[in-house]
């Protein structure tokens, strides 16, 4: 989906993907040609996003493209069926960057009331149906509810977890959902050092699975069950 955006970009716009590197003023004028997203996994959000990621191999990096309308997509359709042979270990990765886009939306400089709502539900679909969808891939429920968790990610921003895995991943090839689920368990400890009302509530948010657990002077140790994805 990112490459079809990306590819919408140069399509309107003309020149290369590397013209339009996200900089202030947005290098981008013309609003993409009609794009329909259709996920086939429960993760990326880019379908909701109004950004790409664009990797550039010579050097190593991956750059954002977007944070205006013009690049979101005209319609999104999501059909979790599509998702049912998903590799358990793809489920997994997918499914826990989704995770960490709501909870690095929830607890970001940008949020309000609406998307924390919208945040704290996907938190608890996760909770609830991402271990079902892993162990049971055409499981129904479990694949429709984590398609509907993956929706949170729209206009807030990600956070600490997202930007060290997309400067990692742009240097080593390792994939993104495992890399942002391996440091969003620290990220999250030291988030809460400043903001420790906003991480709580994922503690009870999260289908009972208790992903983490209180530290001596009530700091949270973030691991168990959803390490164990991984």
């Amino acid at each position: 989906m990112d490459t079809a955006k990306a590819i919408g970009v140069v399509a309107a716009n003309g020149g290369s993907i590397r013209d339009y590197e996200w900089a202030d003023p947005q290098p981008i004028e013309r609003r993409i040609p009609p794009t329909i997203c259709i996920p086939t996994t429960a993760g990326s959000g880019s379908k909701v996003t109004l950004w790409a990621v664009v990797t550039d191999p010579e050097r190593k990096v991956k750059f954002n493209v977007g944070g205006a309308p013009l690049i979101a997509a005209w319609v999104e359709l999501i059909d979790p069926e599509l998702t049912f042979d998903l590799p358990a270990d793809i489920t997994a990765g997918t499914g826990m960057d989704a995770l960490a886009h709501a909870i690095e939306c929830y607890t970001c400089g940008y949020a309000q009331p609406l998307t924390d709502a919208v945040a704290l539900q996907a938190m608890e679909y996760i909770g609830q149906y991402l271990r079902v969808a892993f162990a049971q891939g055409h499981n129904v429920e479990a694949r429709y509810q984590m398609s509907q968790a993956a929706m949170a990610y729209d206009t807030e921003s990600a956070g600490a977890a997202h930007a060290m895995s997309q400067s990692a991943g742009g240097v080593h090839d390792v994939p993104h959902g495992a890399l942002t689920a391996r440091l969003l368990g620290p990220v999250m400890e030291y988030n809460h050092l400043g903001e420790p009302q906003k991480i709580r509530p994922y503690r009870h948010g999260s289908g009972g699975g208790r992903p983490w657990t209180e530290a001596s002077g009530g700091r949270p140790q973030f691991g168990g069950g959803d390490r164990e994805l991984l």
